[in-house]
């Protein structure tokens, strides 16, 4: 790499590194139920609680990274946002190792860094999950897959294989898309004549063994938890809730205790909460169409998030011409990598076809391959165009600033100031209400889906923040139920009705122990009931 090419990519990584830490103050409130379940892991780790650490619907390595923190911090959101910017970075490395593997062109490389560095910083402070730190492990093992020595060295292929092992740790789902990378790089090694058979076979083999050092410890431990082989409880949950209109929709909605010791039950969701949703393809025709409506839908939904990444949609339409559409296919494949970022893009999106994908950060590590794929595509075209001046290529640069460009002007503003998510700052504001009321014990929440204060999301929020138990929620406010949950604290949107719980003697109204005045009380978001008498 040239000197100015080493000082523009380094830039990128100061400036990512300095707005995170700006992003990181800023959003100290926003969490989600998966943070809260991914900090409360993380606090048993650190407390040694093992027989609380264990989860497997959780990746653990999130956890990991926030254990040593936990002691640091008295705020556990403040190792969150660490772990998170350490997140960003990872993906950031990721993404420049993949631009470089994928061919694209000193100043593509500089400007493809400064896209992923501005984008991550939006994004790692909008949830707490691991979905950064799987892209930027993808990548990084990508690439190493991407080099000719993937083919001839040992080295390599065990550290590929540890890179997607380690990718695994972070979010499970990166065991199928480990094993569909695996298997597209080695076809398209093969089919683009850089290789044979025997040496594609050996480098999948060693990869897989490197895989399976990383992977292979967590495995057992959850298959020695749950007395079966298991390497995630995510995918059977979330196929279950996308069921067919028959059954129930969504997670479940209801007074659920957590395990003794735990907070919450979503830190380890349990199958048989979802016994009634739980439905196969193979039962009917008419399960068979819905889930090919499913994977439809959700095609439909992954287009628009790859759609969102750039604003002219360059990258998607690059990535399925640059791989499919051109002539001589063979030997265009052979000379130019980067219309390989397609066949990496469809591992990435087809495991998440068959189940909800719904959330645009499950997309995240096909950001940088949408970057290769439209660079490589404009130079391809210039090529072809035979230009003998820079004015092309300047053309090209603008298109690219424009196109992944303008996605980053409209969220990275708001990310710096701070994300608007109202139920995160009201819910730490009445956690610190309530113990200044001395007022403790069990959670029960109010609300459903869609309203932005439902009961699950505040109850998880607030029983994070008070360090009490959140015995699930209640659709409605009905007073013998929640009476029964035995949760001692009822928090609801003021907005819902509630007067069964008020005409209740059963129930205290702390309005007036939580709030200087009625008017106050009366603008406040949240409403909560202390339970007297069950």
């Amino acid at each position: 790499m040239s000197q100015a090419m080493i000082v523009g990519i380094a830039a990128a990584l100061v400036c990512q590194i300095v707005l995170l830490a700006v992003a990181a103050r800023n959003n100290r409130h926003m969490i989600g139920p998966d943070g809260v379940a991914y900090m409360r892991l993380a606090s048993y780790y650190a407390k040694g609680q093992t027989q609380l650490m264990v989860s497997g619907y959780w990746g653990p390595m999130i956890s990991w990274l926030m254990a040593p923190l936990m002691p640091i911090f008295r705020n556990p959101m403040d190792a969150a946002r660490v772990v998170m910017g350490l997140s960003a970075v990872v993906f950031w490395l990721g993404g420049v190792t993949v631009l470089r593997a994928l061919g694209i062109f000193p100043t593509g490389i500089v400007l493809g860094s400064w896209f992923v560095a501005l984008a991550s910083v939006s994004w790692s402070v909008q949830m707490i999950t691991p979905d950064l730190l799987l892209g930027g492990l993808l990548c990084l093992a990508v690439s190493r897959m991407m080099s000719p020595r993937w083919t001839q060295s040992w080295k390599t292929q065990v550290g590929a294989g540890m890179l997607l092992g380690a990718a695994y740790l972070a979010k499970a789902v990166a065991l199928p898309i480990a094993l569909g990378v695996i298997t597209i790089t080695a076809i398209l090694y093969l089919i683009s004549g850089l290789t044979t058979v025997r040496p594609v076979l050996r480098s999948i083999g060693i990869t897989l063994i490197g895989f399976v050092l990383l992977a292979a410890p967590w495995i057992v431990v959850l298959s020695l938890k749950y007395q079966r082989f298991v390497f995630s409880t995510t995918g059977p949950i979330a196929h279950a809730i996308l069921p067919p209109p028959n059954l129930n929709q969504g997670h479940p909605v209801a007074l659920i205790r957590p395990e003794p010791g735990r907070i919450t039950w979503w830190e380890d969701p349990q199958n048989d909460l979802y016994a009634e949703q739980k439905w196969s393809p193979f039962q009917s025709r008419a399960y068979a169409k819905h889930q090919l409506k499913i994977m439809y839908r959700n095609f439909e939904v992954i287009l628009k998030y790859f759609w969102s990444f750039d604003w002219l949609q360059l990258g998607f339409c690059s990535a399925l011409l640059g791989l499919l559409v051109h002539t001589p296919w063979r030997q265009n494949l052979q000379a130019q990598r980067w219309r390989w970022a397609g066949g990496f893009l469809a591992c990435i999106a087809g495991v998440y076809l068959p189940f909800s994908s719904d959330l645009e950060r499950y997309f995240y590590p096909g950001y940088p391959f949408l970057i290769a794929a439209a660079m490589g595509m404009m130079v391809w075209l210039i090529s072809h165009a035979q230009e003998k001046n820079n004015f092309p290529r300047i053309i090209v640069i603008c298109l690219l600033v424009i196109s992944f460009g303008n996605p980053i002007r409209l969220i990275l503003p708001v990310a710096l100031r701070g994300l608007d998510y109202a139920p995160g700052i009201y819910t730490q504001d009445l956690a610190a209400r309530l113990e200044a009321a001395q007022v403790h014990g069990p959670i029960a929440g109010v609300g459903e889906p869609p309203n932005p204060w439902q009961g699950e999301y505040i109850g998880h929020y607030l029983a994070m923040f008070t360090n009490q138990p959140y015995f699930g929620s209640e659709r409605v406010a009905d007073a013998v139920k929640l009476k029964s949950s035995g949760a001692r604290l009822i928090v609801l949107d003021r907005h819902l009705p509630h007067g069964e719980l008020e005409q209740d003697p059963s129930f205290r109204d702390l309005d007036s122990e939580l709030f200087g005045s009625k008017q106050e009380a009366d603008q406040y978001p949240l409403k909560a009931f202390l339970v007297v008498s069950p």
